[in-house]
């Protein structure tokens, strides 16, 4: 029961630094944009970029989810998720 507890604390906190930066990572995205530093076709590749890491680290995630958490823990870490990812 610790270990699962641990394994669950552990996973909603990479899913909630995964989604900081994800965020972090467009703002800064945009406000390069706003300075005329990136090309149109450089800060669509980099959107595309970055939502690609963003969607591979979630599915990590919620593999990992599945493999160390029971049944009754990982449906409840789906709805903890939901909150986290907003």
């Amino acid at each position: 029961s610790k270990t699962k507890d641990l394994y669950f604390n552990r996973l909603e906190k990479l899913l909630t630094i995964i989604n900081v930066d994800y965020k972090e990572i467009m703002k800064n995205s945009y406000a390069d944009a706003g300075k005329n530093t990136l090309k149109e076709v450089d800060i669509s590749t980099l959107f595309n970029v970055n939502r690609e890491l963003y969607s591979s680290c979630k599915s990590i995630i919620f593999s990992l989810k599945d493999y160390l958490l029971d049944a009754v823990e990982a449906k409840k870490f789906e709805n903890i998720s939901m909150s986290v990812l907003k």
